[in-house]
């Protein structure tokens, strides 16, 4: 498999994503009685939000 990235590269992108991962996470003001029960059905399974 060909390499896209230089290794410092690839790991400070992940550095990134995992500091972002939980932003904003918690902080809704409402709360909502089908909140991780609902899930798309068009094949990608995520949790759906609103």
């Amino acid at each position: 498999m060909p390499i896209f990235f230089k290794n410092e590269t690839f790991q400070k992108a992940k550095e990134m994503l995992a500091a972002r991962k939980n932003f904003g996470a918690n902080k809704a003001k409402e709360i909502y009685l089908l909140s991780g029960l609902i899930f798309c059905v068009g094949g990608c399974g995520v949790a759906m939000q609103g």
